[in-house]
């Protein structure tokens, strides 16, 4: 496949090498134009988005003329798959369209985001050209735009925006959420709107589900889960949406421990107040099916800063009495924060003692004696504290990871992994620690 740049006064080339492509286009594709039948109208959500050529039991749409009623315009690019139509979606993921490949009968595709996630499939029949204008297979176009299809009876194809559904068995209740617009339903009655993070990738891989809360509000819960160079993650969203009002509060809150849920940062309910947790921040709302209901933001990032003396990256709440404290952390760093005194301690160097980093450090002389006698090495060791999504998968490292509080006092587990790279093997040890409130009181004092 030869592509050729044309300049503005390459006119008479320009034609030449349109007329070729064209030519070209039709040999790759064909003019499959027996039993194509007369135009079919495609309706979406109700209304009139087009026509559908029919053949047989299949629908294809004009490309580019689809794409442009939702403002998307297709561009030629090549990359490590071949010739192809980019598409920049909405969701800010980037749609990779392979007409010219003819190892199968449909059209190949994939999907890459921002964050690096990317995955490819095949779906619709291959495209073709006719009088002009390149059609591909409805099917496909449902794929791309998130476009479901409940109802074709030959005279008209009738789509729907994609729904994820929850259901309720134990209260009898059908929720559903729009992946297009966010409109969340209870029982076909609108809740309220949410802002959805990364559409596409929702319906593919979300979990929805919708707790109603004591005060007769609701609490929206979304995991987006994935791979990425060989690790898993998983990214958690959750909303409060108010019953009265319908508005709604949103945090993220990206996994940080590819091995384990997200459960440290579901929302808190305590004393008619629910605590909404995320990466940088955390809601503090009142708990009534009023309008009115009082809501509070509590910058987790600014309070961590304000310990430490630098910004850390994130900032989650891994506990709360409810009142007083918030317990924070980054991933590697643990701080206690005082709402009331505007002030916190950072817990690190409190629960690392010399012991605990001894136990370690013994611990990783007898697993590897021949890596970590050298203290260069047993430093580089302790640098990945806490590292999970950073480093490579199968890395040693330690972690510190706070458990939970028991008569005023704080615990932690401190663990260490080893992994050997010559029996593909890995062990843990954990040593737990604690301290009390009243410790980090006297140092607040």
């Amino acid at each position: 496949m030869v592509i050729a740049y044309i300049g503005k006064g390459d006119s008479k080339m320009k034609k030449n090498v349109l007329l070729m492509m064209c030519w070209l286009l039709v040999f790759c594709f064909g003019l499959p134009q027996t039993g194509l039948a007369a135009n079919v109208p495609v309706y979406l959500e109700g209304e009139n988005i087009g026509s559908a050529m029919q053949k047989g039991e299949s629908y294809y749409v004009p490309l580019r003329e689809m794409l442009a009623r939702f403002d998307l315009e297709p561009r030629w690019s090549e990359d490590e798959g071949g010739v192809c139509l980019l598409v920049e979606m909405p969701d800010e993921s980037v749609l990779h369209i392979y007409p010219y490949r003819s190892d199968c009968d449909q059209t190949d595709f994939s999907f890459s985001f921002p964050n690096g996630y990317g995955w490819s499939s095949s779906a619709g029949l291959k495209p073709f050209v006719h009088d002009d204008v390149m059609y591909v297979g409805l099917e496909a176009l449902c794929w791309w735009l998130n476009w479901e299809w409940p109802d074709d009876d030959g005279s008209e194809v009738r789509l729907t925006y994609a729904k994820t559904v929850y259901e309720d068995e134990e209260n009898a209740d059908l929720y559903t959420l729009n992946l297009h617009n966010g409109e969340l339903c209870k029982n076909g009655q609108l809740l309220s709107t949410l802002q959805l993070p990364w559409r596409k990738h929702l319906h593919e891989y979300g979990i929805l589900s919708v707790n109603p809360t004591a005060g007769g509000n609701y609490l929206v819960y979304i995991n987006n889960s994935y791979y990425l160079e060989s690790k898993y993650y998983s990214d958690f969203y959750f909303y409060f949406v108010n019953a009265a009002s319908g508005q709604n509060y949103m945090t993220r809150a990206l996994s940080y421990r590819p091995q384990h849920t997200g459960a440290a940062f579901w929302p808190l309910e305590q004393a008619g107040k629910v605590y909404l947790n995320g990466n940088a921040g955390m809601w503090l709302l009142e708990d009534k099916k009023q309008a009115e209901a009082a809501a509070q933001y509590y910058d987790t990032v600014a309070m961590m800063e304000k310990v430490l003396g630098w910004r850390p990256e994130r900032a989650y709440c891994c506990w709360t009495d409810g009142q007083r404290y918030l317990m924070l952390n980054d991933c590697v760093n643990y701080v206690l924060y005082d709402m009331q005194l505007d002030k916190g301690v950072a817990l690190n160097s409190l629960l690392l003692t010399d012991y605990a980093i001894e136990w370690a450090n013994n611990y990783m002389r007898k697993a590897a004696p021949d890596i970590y006698k050298e203290t260069v090495a047993i430093n580089e060791f302790w640098q990945n504290l806490g590292k999970y999504n950073e480093l490579p998968a199968w890395t040693s490292m330690p972690w510190l990871e706070f458990d939970y509080i028991s008569e005023g006092v704080l615990y932690f587990n401190l663990s260490v992994v080893f992994y050997s790279s010559v029996v593909h093997n890995s062990s843990t040890q954990v040593l737990p620690l604690s301290i009390s409130l009243e410790q980090i009181e006297e140092l607040m004092s």
